[in-house]
């Protein structure tokens, strides 16, 4: 549960940040005196980067994390969704990244960013996907079986178990 409200404070701010957004636009005259929008830009930079940052640190918390699970043998529902959730956002911060990158803007610090996303982004889809399968394979076992019938005769042979 706090997983799910922590995910749905983060995409609430993230879609607060981008609705708050405005286009940028260089209109200083050389007096400085139409350029008091500085406060604002270096606000956006910054809560943009708390926000990839929280993205990028909740992705690789809930790739251990869902992997942790899955090494001790769950497949709980709610690393599966944080997985999913975390891992989407990263790639599609990876992909913006990429976008940017291709547009050949500053890449020694565009392609380090976009490789980190699309990454983790892909780690935890992918630790998503294998808890998925586990939890709706059903265990499945041979189980030898000895014992008497009825007339005394004795049979053995092997049984199929497990949970469907």
């Amino acid at each position: 549960m706090a997983t799910c409200m922590r995910s749905l404070t983060l995409a609430l701010t993230l879609l607060t940040t981008l609705a708050l957004a405005r286009p940028a636009h260089a209109d200083c005259t050389e007096d400085g005196s139409s350029c008091g929008d500085f406060a604002a830009a270096f606000a956006g930079v910054l809560i943009g980067g708390i926000t990839e940052g929280s993205i990028a640190l909740a992705g690789f918390v809930t790739m251990i994390g869902g992997a942790y699970d899955l090494d001790h043998g769950g497949h709980k529902r709610t690393w599966r969704i944080a997985n999913a959730v975390f891992g989407t956002l990263n790639l599609v911060a990876g992909l913006a990244w990429t976008g940017v990158a291709a547009a050949r803007i500053s890449t020694e610090f565009t392609v380090p960013f976009g490789v980190t996303h699309l990454v983790v982004g892909g780690a935890d889809i992918l630790v998503a996907a294998i808890s998925y399968q586990r939890a709706r394979t059903p265990s499945v076992a041979l189980v030898p079986v000895v014992g008497g019938d009825a007339q005394h005769g004795t049979y053995a042979g092997v049984m199929l178990s497990g949970r469907f």
